[in-house]
C-alpha cells in the first residue's frame, strides 16, 4: 500500500463521533502496521465550505493532534 502516513487524517466532529473526511487509506495502513496512534487534523464544520473541489484546504482554522 502506497499511502503516505506522514500526512494527518482529516476528521470532523459529527454527533459525538469523528467522521473521516480524508485519509481512510492512511488509517488502514496504520492499522495494518500495528500503530496505536495516528496524526489527525480536526476540521471544524464551519470550515467545510473552504475546502476546494481539488481537495486543498484553503486558509482554514484547523486543530492538529
Amino acid at each position: 500500500m502506497q499511502s503516505d502516513i506522514t500526512y494527518p487524517i482529516d476528521v470532523m466532529a459529527n454527533k459525538d463521533r469523528l467522521v473521516i473526511l480524508d485519509g481512510l487509506h492512511r488509517l488502514v495502513k496504520c492499522k495494518l502496521l500495528g500503530m496505536n496512534k495516528v496524526k489527525v487534523r480536526i476540521i471544524p464544520r464551519s470550515e467545510i465550505p473552504n475546502i476546494s473541489k481539488k481537495g486543498k484546504i484553503d486558509n482554514m482554522n484547523v486543530n492538529s493532534k
